[in-house]
């Protein structure tokens, strides 16, 4: 096959085989209608003109056909050359108005909303974590006779809480807080407290007698050791015996540290005092069986 330089020449080769083309297919149809007048005696030469135009015909539309392929080949790559060049231009256009600082501006607000939505995205998960975990860690209390939520003290405690109406306690003696409690409900109270580091209402429960047995060291050595031992959350109350007459009841329970990830079972000596209400007068740890025995009626 003959190499072409360009499109033009090849152009002109198509435009010289299409006219060498027409001329073949003239000669030919006057061949065929005189071989068509002889009929069967037509002449030998006549014949045999007829069948070399014939390959003639078919040899130039083929050369026709292959220079068309050529020239449709040349105009694609043309064209993808044309496309290669426009997107090359756009490219360097678009870094030379960033490297000029043309698009600095919309590209800072663009990366500042997209930061922005990150932002709030992760806000909100931290939020529903926070949620979950609370719900897991604040489980509601159960007790033998009935199952008590920290809820159950928000006509007692809540506004009053949150409006800080509560006496506070002096560290010398108690206050009548508790007086309308049942004792169960004290103990509830007792650990809301100590969970809003409220230590001065939680330390007024506590009678004399417990704050010498167990904290010498004061209010301030009481408040340090639950400053450590973070959240406490009661998840069983159960009332092990009763004197009704002498206001002393005993009580376990079970406490969730979620912040060191344990458990305690706990028994509790908790005495009415009249003008001051239920106070926590004893208490000791269930997994020191022996130093329990004398917490009984």
């Amino acid at each position: 096959m003959k190499a072409y330089q360009d499109e033009g020449e090849i152009e002109q080769e198509l435009e010289h085989h299409q006219k060498l083309l027409a001329k073949r297919r003239n000669r030919l149809r006057e061949r065929e209608l005189q071989a068509a007048e002889y009929g069967i005696d037509v002449p030998p030469h006549i014949s045999n003109e007829v069948s070399s135009l014939q390959e003639q015909v078919k040899a130039l539309e083929e050369k026709i056909s292959s220079l068309q392929g050529q020239i449709k080949a040349l105009e694609e790559k043309r064209r993808e050359k044309t496309r290669k060049s426009v997107f090359n231009k756009k490219n360097k256009s678009f870094i030379r108005d960033i490297l000029e600082g043309k698009l600095a501006r919309p590209i800072i607000i663009g990366l500042l909303v997209m930061l922005a939505a990150i932002s709030t995205a992760l806000c909100v998960l931290v939020f529903f974590v926070v949620q979950l975990l609370d719900n897991t860690t604040r489980q509601p209390i159960k007790t033998s006779d009935a199952t008590i939520t920290p809820s159950f003290l928000v006509s007692f405690t809540s506004e009053a809480m949150e409006s800080n109406t509560i006496v506070p306690a002096d560290t010398s003696g108690s206050v009548d807080i508790t007086s309308n409690l049942s004792p169960k409900e004290f103990v509830v109270l007792y650990y809301e407290y100590i969970n809003h580091k409220r230590y001065e209402e939680a330390w007024s429960m506590l009678t004399v007698n417990y704050r010498a047995n167990h904290d010498q060291g004061g209010f301030a050595k009481y408040r340090d050791w639950w400053e450590r031992q973070g959240n406490a959350n009661p998840t069983r109350i159960d009332i092990i015996s009763s004197d009704g007459s002498r206001g002393r009841q005993i009580i376990e329970v079970d406490i969730n540290y979620p912040d060191q990830n344990k458990i305690a079972i706990y028994r509790f000596e908790v005495i009415y005092v009249k003008g001051d209400g239920w106070m926590l007068n004893r208490y000791c740890d269930m997994n020191y069986e022996p130093l329990c025995s004398e917490i009984n009626m």
